[in-house]
């Protein structure tokens, strides 16, 4: 099991299998080597191996640590004995820009898997969101506190992004007075479609 080391910026957000554990130690969160009661696992697009052993570790269903990896999940929560299993959409950053700094948005889903030992989140790519928990003091075996965290922090992002989408808006707006190309018409598009996108896992996400 590979443990990744943290990146502090936006850049971070990546794409390959990881598979991170944490545990709250003196009041300070720390990377463990291995599973241990009151961790938290941090699962980025697991082979079935990671996701056998974890499940087993856990004592969870193995489809509920799955589901976040079909990219067209929905937000939903499923509950089953004493597991819950949560999966709510998290925006990401498609593709930037570089030459004008825009920025286009997705979202993908995200599943947080809440054991009788531990809390398990899986998703198909790195973000920064888990970064951001990842270092700060939360206290992975206060299990419901930290489920509420991590969504706490998903809104927060889902507003930040949506602050660059309104930047992004007026910046191209004020270049289409003085110059109408196919340039700044693809990229409102592309910000129309990203506003698609976060309006329809809000919704979601609201249900849930």
């Amino acid at each position: 099991l590979l443990a990744g080391a943290f990146s502090r910026s936006a850049a971070a957000e990546r794409r390959y299998n990881m598979v991170e554990f944490f545990k709250t130690v003196d009041g300070r969160i720390t990377e463990v080597s291995e599973f241990t009661e009151g961790c938290w696992v941090n699962m980025v697009h697991p082979s079935s191996d990671e996701l056998e052993q974890i499940a087993q570790a856990a004592q969870v269903e193995e489809e509920f640590v799955r589901a976040a990896l079909d990219p067209e999940e929905s937000s939903r929560v499923d509950t089953e004995d004493e597991q819950l299993l949560m999966i709510v959409d998290i925006p990401m950053v498609e593709k930037s820009s570089v030459e004008d700094g825009g920025q286009m948005f997705t979202t993908i889903p995200m599943g947080i898997v809440v054991a009788q030992n531990a809390v398990i989140t899986v998703c198909l790519e790195d973000s920064i969101i888990l970064r951001s928990i990842a270092e700060k003091g939360v206290h992975t075996s206060l299990k419901t506190r930290f489920v509420f965290q991590i969504l706490l922090r998903i809104a927060g992002r889902f507003l930040k992004n949506l602050r660059m989408i309104e930047r992004d808006f007026t910046r191209i707006e004020k270049r289409l007075y003085d110059s109408l190309k196919n340039e700044e018409l693809i990229q409102l598009l592309g910000l129309s479609k990203s506003l698609v996108y976060f309006s329809s896992s809000l919704k979601g996400n609201e249900v849930t």
